[in-house]
């Protein structure tokens, strides 16, 4: 039976770039390629890659047809679309059907986790941190901010990894707070000693 596999890479979290990766059938490597037995490329009635946004606030729905490209294809495996957006910190759903002329339907999802806002702001913090641990009076309050978000970020790219959308959408939304948290608990502020 066919099995669509696609892949999606974000780079610089404004290019986003979909590829398919299902190829062509071979019975011992590739049994869900296209080709006998199983559906083939030139059957393909249309193919629609859909984008949306699963984080709250977040809002993002994009509806992209791969028709002519996936028609093109020889390979099963090609480019399918690049999109330039500049994507905010969450999760996305990435959903690529894919109809054939017999009115059979396949699809894929694949989860696309994006926090490159986050990562910036803690990778500053360090900068930060680098620049004031002498500041002996805020050398403290600088270090316990960056052990805090270091530590909220790996558990971030962890809860990516395992898939636990729960706890990746909870550590984010940690992050956010403290990245934009003018407050003095994690302002770095000049010494008045």
């Amino acid at each position: 039976m066919l099995s669509l596999k696609i892949n999606a890479c974000l780079n610089n979290c404004n290019t986003l770039t979909i590829t398919e990766r299902t190829g062509l059938y071979w019975a011992t490597y590739n049994p869900g390629g296209y080709g006998t037995p199983n559906q083939s490329i030139a059957n393909v009635e249309e193919a629609i890659i859909t984008i949306e946004s699963l984080t709250d606030g977040v809002v993002y729905e994009e509806e992209f047809d791969v028709t002519a490209i996936l028609q093109a294809s020889t390979t099963g495996g090609d480019l399918l679309q690049v999109i330039y957006y500049q994507f905010e910190d969450g999760r996305y759903c990435i959903n690529y059907k894919v109809t054939f002329n017999d009115g059979s339907v396949y699809s894929v999802t694949h989860k696309l986790y994006v926090y490159c806002n986050v990562e910036c702001c803690v990778n500053s913090n360090a900068v930060d941190l680098s620049k004031n641990l002498c500041d002996v009076c805020n050398a403290d309050k600088i270090k316990g901010k960056a052990i805090t978000m270091e530590t909220l970020l790996y558990s971030l790219i962890a809860s990516k990894a395992a898939g636990n959308d729960c706890s990746f959408e909870n550590m984010l939304i940690r992050l956010q707070r403290i990245c934009s948290d003018t407050s003095s608990n994690f302002t770095i502020k000049s010494c008045q000693c």
